[in-house]
């Protein structure tokens, strides 16, 4: 028999059955996607190599570990919330593979690893031979965390496209909407303010402007969300379902992103320091000892390989960005700008500059211009990476928390929500490379704690303010949502058209892929006829044509079309459905 849990909201009323089914939906979701990626490490971790028939059987035990662990709080998940949780990575999946990834990293090293694991590989039993191109990007495959390589690996290896598995992570967001804004309604958040402030939190323009590629700073963006809202749930509601969600989050992150084990620790430190200041010293113990022993298991068990194999192979956990022999991968990335200003102060430069690939400019808060909305679109901006708006919204957020702390006493909820703001800034402001917003990705979560604690105010302006933050908010990710989804489809286009092209030719093409392992594969799965040359060693042939899709001259090119091939590129285009 189900049972309902109380809810804290105004009035002592009962959560509202729509609110508990979104709440039910976003675990089922965030479940599967966590439990995938433990069962594909453990199977890693045991010398496993993946095939059509294991991967299936993962992703039909990940749904059976959703539905139990969707259970915990004895809340059994009815049909058709499991319908609902189908329909939207169905959804996720189609639009996922609806557009290309034409990022130079997303095309690389990404793709390298994803496509190796889906096809059968295992990195602790064999190295990855690089494919022909100018630099190597195997080193990369061998030494960086799998976490979110694995999880779109298994779909992958019973079929899906490989495009498609990028909709994983759209199904991820869709899911914190529902869960987030579930959990806010239920600690007592209003109506007006919880869901727009957990669809704003997912907006995260890091998240929009990767969205449709292989990069993993956007899915960050959604797994430190993922954490503060079920860090909120386990503490305050004592949610059993929010505490299992809080490990598999936390190994998940570990094995995402080297950058992400200091910012762990602090996400970490932050949850405790609150915990003991809010339900006392025995549940922050209690909930210290339950993320310890996740990031143990993140780090030596399920993250073996790197962080272990690492150390033992080449001294250094984080190898190759750090310890002996290291590949400096940030001087040439940083620009010549702020390397002169120096950390930390490159940090508010980038902030407070207008939005760009390299040039550093201060502007006015609130200035927007044309230029600024088209490269906030780009999926890694160097400067202003959060979107035009960004200085003015973090203005705005001060204004309010100003409001609110002149409008005291602040109730629990509010100084919480402060508080968060309040720590998170010096996180980002004081990591070395917290100028680069895919870094500190965190920094968006900022006004919105800032939103929320206006939100709780009782207090006509400080309630006021915190629905003005949020428009701006909104304002800023629709504009780089806009901005990235033009790009997204130009590109596809680019790259459809490219592809026709070539299945046109009546003779072997010959193409430098350069490092675009994608578009190699696709090509080749394709049979496409061509004939795979290298230009750095041969040189090029005379007016050699840039692959559709490249944005830099590491990707490659093709030689001239024969006759025939300028006849089929003069045909009308192929539709792009």
């Amino acid at each position: 028999m189900q049972h309902k849990r109380p809810a804290i909201h105004p009035g002592g009323a009962i959560v509202s059955v729509a609110v508990q089914r979104a709440e039910t939906i976003g675990y089922l979701i965030l479940f599967a996607i966590l439990s995938l990626h433990m069962l594909a490490a453990l199977v890693q971790l045991a010398g496993g190599r993946f095939t059509a028939p294991l991967a299936a059987a993962l992703l039909l035990a990940a749904c059976a570990s959703a539905h139990l662990l969707a259970r915990l709080d004895g809340l059994r998940p009815a049909a058709a919330e499991w319908v609902a949780a189908i329909l939207i990575t169905s959804a996720a999946l189609l639009l996922g593979g609806s557009v290309f990834d034409f990022t130079v990293d997303g095309n690389a090293y990404h793709f390298q690893a994803i496509d190796a694991y889906a096809h059968g590989w295992n990195r602790l039993h064999a190295i990855l031979p690089d494919a022909p191109s100018e630099l190597p990007s195997h080193i990369w495959s061998m030494t960086y965390p799998a976490g979110h390589w694995l999880v779109m690996a298994v779909p992958i290896a019973t079929g899906l496209p490989d495009e498609a598995a990028k909709g994983i992570w759209i199904a991820l967001a869709v899911a914190l909407v529902l869960l987030g804004g579930a959990i806010l309604s239920r600690l007592g958040i209003s109506a007006r303010f919880a869901l727009p402030a957990a669809a704003l939190s997912v907006a995260n323009p890091i998240f929009l402007q990767q969205m449709a590629t292989r990069l993993n700073d956007g899915i960050v963006s959604l797994l430190l969300f993922a954490f503060a809202a079920l860090a909120l749930s386990a503490v305050a509601l004592r949610d059993r379902r929010a505490l299992a969600g809080l490990v598999l989050v936390v190994i998940l992150v570990l094995n995402t992103k080297f950058s992400l084990v200091p910012i762990t620790v602090a996400f970490c430190g932050i949850a405790c320091l609150l915990a003991y200041r809010t339900v006392g010293q025995a549940r922050a113990v209690r909930l210290g000892g339950v993320l310890l022993a996740a990031g143990i298991t993140g780090l030596l068990v399920v993250g073996f390989s790197p962080y272990v194999v690492n150390t033992a192979q080449h001294g250094h956990p984080f190898h190759p960005v750090m310890g002996p022999n290291k590949t400096d991968i940030m001087s040439f990335n940083t620009p010549e700008r702020l390397a002169e200003i120096g950390y930390p102060l490159n940090f508010w430069a980038s902030v407070l500059a207008v939005t760009d690939k390299q040039d550093v400019r201060l502007k006015p808060p609130f200035q927007v211009t044309r230029r600024e909305i088209y490269l906030s679109g780009y999926p890694d901006p160097r400067i202003g990476g959060f979107g035009p708006l960004f200085s003015g919204i973090l203005l705005l957020a001060v204004i309010t928390a100003g409001a609110c702390l002149l409008n005291r006493p602040l109730s629990r909820g509010q100084s919480v929500a402060l508080a968060v703001a309040l720590l998170l800034l010096p996180v980002g402001a004081l990591f070395p490379e917290g100028w680069w917003a895919r870094y500190v990705s965190f920094l968006w979560l900022v006004p919105v704690a800032i939103a929320l604690a206006g939100a709780q105010s009782c207090a006509r302006l400080p309630q006021l303010l915190a629905a003005v933050v949020l428009l701006v908010m909104a304002a800023n990710s629709a504009m780089v949502f806009a901005a990235a989804g033009k790009r997204s489809y130009e590109q596809t286009m680019l790259i459809r058209q490219e592809l026709a092209r070539l299945k046109a030719s009546p003779e072997p093409v010959r193409i430098d892929f350069g490092i675009n392992q994608s578009l190699r594969a696709m090509v080749q799965r394709a049979g496409i006829p061509h004939q795979e040359v290298s230009f750095a060693k041969d040189g090029p042939c005379p007016g050699a044509i840039r692959l559709a899709g490249s944005i830099n001259d590491l990707q490659g090119f093709r030689c001239p079309a024969e006759p025939a091939i300028d006849a089929a590129a003069k045909a009308p285009e192929p539709s792009s459905r």
